[in-house]
């Protein structure tokens, strides 16, 4: 006889025992259950939201059932406007024989704005009006205040609105002051107000609602940094930091008077796990949760997830009491089932053992969906993006999901999943972007295809190609040295230009026999051009280089390495900046874009501490020169080969970078002059590249536009001036 149970809903439970109704002929009441409940015990599911009511043998030893009723379920409420189960608690019944029904609400920790207490009484056909308020503001810092109180939301099953009567008492006096189904009030009065609204059907029912108002302390507004419906695995530590504004109190809170509770979960319900209060950290006010890996032991194949709801209590202004705002987060397993949905049209959920937990959805037919909701494509514990979905299903046709971000009503496609045949199949999409912040996440089909569970997974993500227009890039002349000493200087220019290139970049023996114009005019006539070049920049004869490579066309302006007086000592790694400043200040004058200097593996192994900060020479030399005259051409191979992240180089340092020496060498060694004749070099213009992370300026200098960052594997130095390693000379520019 428990089947019926089964049918009425699905997912976890949690059953409630209820009372058992007798009739009393002699009571004199309009409110009382009739006669034909008589004996009829009656129990709630919470997390299932219903209630029963059982047909009981009673003249049997055992007590057996024989019917199980479905007492006003959910469906029925909601056609007649009225409130329906919604975590029932618990339940008795009155002396008058009415039902009296105490329910939850839906939320975690606190006091949900959808609980409350109920009678449910016998009577007529004609059902008392669901009395609903909404108010804006719901607190202010002065008075007057004005409020707008709305009640448009009020519902009666038999009764229009247009013919209900809303009366409302703005001071709690229990006169009714105004009516109305929108009116505004002013509250002259610092205070807190519990304004009542009646609504009154032609019938004489009535329904009431109450809304606070605070005048005179406004309340404090909380945001968390992780977006509701983030994902995370239980066993992850998922770190949060609290931002509180308050009007009154500002926003600088005593982090400890920020309390949390973390908890677990389950269909509608949580039980708590964690309660604590915020830090102070370098972020501001934060906390870590460490979630429990045992979690899912809660409950073979249970709809669980994480919630957290953080709490902080204003100041009292005055006579008017403090006020406690809140934030609710949910956090959902990196694993969804698809019978874990938060809202559905048109789909069933089969029971099947071989499904992920136990069912998976089916009917998914074109026009039906069902959706997850919050949910954000953020990975909690590290802040990644979610750039990975994998779709476990069975069938012939194609499943999409559809994102719409939170208060949105338009959505945009996500992913496509292909499928082709019977038997589980796992197919997986990498996102080519990946939306931000919270929304929510429509599954829809064109038919044919049940759906067991959605994975989602910070993965590689879509590779996208990288294109550097032609016109940005020059072949670099010195790796090709003995290809020029086999073949000649003219023979390479031709075939280089056979092949594509539009640039070289020349270094100082190229030169060689070759007047300025005369070089121009080679390049000239196989179509190439002089764009950058690694040639003298000695400070007495700078002169003749500008002339020299002004003449060459080139735009930039340095060579293989750093000016003197070199890195060698703290001191002279400042010298070799100041004469960079010099010779980019004169290249500017001269018409070109500016000086560059080159780097090896030394400029990042030579670490420098001075006043208790350790630099690498490479990021003394960006700091000590102005951007506006300088730049840095990075050579990528000699910076791995000093064990730099390259990437994270350019990310942090890329308004400094304009040019970039890409190249696959090999024998880096201190003895090499140059890398293996097999490697292949080019120098990329790309100051527009990439987006440079800013830091703050350092205070040192006036012009430096981003903060030092030393390289990751470069150790500290023994003593605060010497080098902790000397470049090896010569080298490969």
């Amino acid at each position: 006889m428990l089947d019926p149970l089964v049918e009425l809903g699905g997912g976890g439970q949690a059953p409630m025992g209820g009372p058992t109704y007798r009739f009393d002929e002699s009571l004199e009441s309009d409110v009382k259950f009739p006669e034909y409940w008589d004996g009829h015990p009656f129990m709630a599911e919470f997390s299932q939201d219903y209630v029963v009511a059982f047909t009981m043998d009673e003249l049997s030893s055992d007590g057996e059932v024989t019917a199980v009723e479905d007492f006003l379920p959910n469906s029925h409420l909601e056609t007649v406007n009225q409130p329906i189960w919604d975590n029932v608690m618990d339940m008795e019944f009155g002396p008058d024989g009415a039902l009296y029904v105490l329910e939850y609400g839906d939320g975690f920790f606190r006091q949900n704005p959808d609980a409350g207490l109920y009678k449910v009484t016998y009577g007529s056909d004609d059902t008392t009006p669901r009395a609903a308020i909404s108010a804006d503001p719901i607190s202010g810092s002065t008075a007057p205040l004005e409020v707008t109180f709305d009640a448009s939301a009020t519902t009666d099953a038999e009764t229009p609105n247009a013919e209900l009567t809303f009366d409302w008492d703005f001071d709690g006096d229990g006169e009714y002051d105004a009516q109305g189904e929108t009116v505004t009030h002013t509250f002259t009065d610092l205070g807190q107000y519990n304004v009542q609204l009646r609504v009154t059907d032609a019938g004489g029912n009535f329904g009431l609602a109450i809304q606070r108002i605070t005048v005179g302390n406004t309340a404090p507004e909380i945001t968390l940094s992780q977006p509701d419906g983030a994902i995370f695995n239980w066993g992850d530590a998922v770190p949060y930091t609290v931002t509180v504004n308050d009007a009154e109190d500002g926003d600088q809170p005593t982090c400890r008077n920020i309390q949390y509770t973390f908890g677990l979960g389950h269909n509608t319900h949580a039980h708590p796990e964690v309660t604590g209060r915020a830090a102070d950290t370098e972020a501001g006010c934060g906390f870590t949760i460490q979630t429990s890996p045992d979690a899912v032991e809660h409950g073979e194949g249970e709809k669980i997830f994480g919630t957290l709801v953080v709490r902080y209590t204003d100041q009292a202004q005055g006579d008017v009491p403090a006020i406690t705002g809140e934030a609710t987060h949910i956090l959902k397993p990196e694993v969804q089932q698809a019978e874990w949905y938060d809202a559905a049209e048109g789909v069933e959920v089969v029971d099947d053992e071989a499904a992920g937990a136990g069912g998976y959805v089916t009917s998914l037919d074109e026009g039906d969906s069902f959706s997850y909701s919050p949910i954000a494509l953020h990975h909690a514990p590290t802040g990644e993006a979610i750039n990975e979905i994998t779709l476990r299903g069975s069938g012939e046709g194609t499943v999409s999901l559809g994102w719409t971000a939170e208060g949105s009503d338009t959505s945009e496609a996500l992913a496509e999943f292909e499928f082709t045949g019977e038997g589980w199949q796992d197919v997986t999409q990498a996102l080519s972007s990946v939306p931000e912040g919270s929304g929510s996440i429509t599954v829809t089909s064109t038919g044919g295809v049940d759906v067991d569970q959605l994975s989602f997974a910070v993965g590689e993500g879509p590779v996208e190609p990288v294109t550097v227009p032609v016109d940005q890039v020059s072949i670099g002349m010195f790796s090709l040295i003995p290809w020029v000493n086999e073949v000649g200087l003219e023979a390479v220019l031709e075939r280089l230009s056979e092949i594509g290139f539009e640039n070289i970049e020349p270094f100082g023996s190229n030169f060689n026999g070759y007047t300025a114009e005369e070089f121009r005019a080679l390049a000239d006539s196989y179509g190439l051009s002089v764009k950058s070049s690694h040639y003298n920049v000695n400070e007495d004869t700078f002169d003749e280089t500008l002339d020299y490579v002004t003449t060459l066309g080139q735009e930039y302006v340095g060579s293989g390495g750093f000016p003197a007086p070199g890195i060698g000592t703290y001191e002279n790694t400042l010298a070799t900046a100041e004469a960079m400043n010099r010779l980019g200040e004169r290249t500017v004058e001269a018409g070109l874009e500016k000086f560059f200097g080159h780097n090896h593996d030394g400029e990042f192994r030579t670490m420098y501490e001075h006043e208790g900060e350790t630099l690498s020479a490479w990021e003394i030399l960006v700091r000590e020169t102005n951007p506006e005259y300088v730049t840095f051409q990075v050579d990528v191979a000699w910076a791995a080969h000093a064990g730099v992240d390259v990437v994270e180089l350019l990310e942090e340092y890329g308004d400094r970078i304009e040019l970039l020496h890409i190249k696959d060498a090999v024998n880096l060694t201190p003895a090499v002059v140059r890398p293996s004749p097999t490697s292949v070099r080019a120098t990329c213009r790309c100051r527009t590249s990439w987006p440079p992370r800013r830091r703050p300026a350092s205070s040192s200098t006036s012009w430096s536009t981003t903060s030092p960052r030393r390289a990751r594997s470069s150790p500290r130095p023994a003593s605060s001036t010497s080098p902790v390693s000397r470049p090896a000379s010569p080298r490969s520019p």
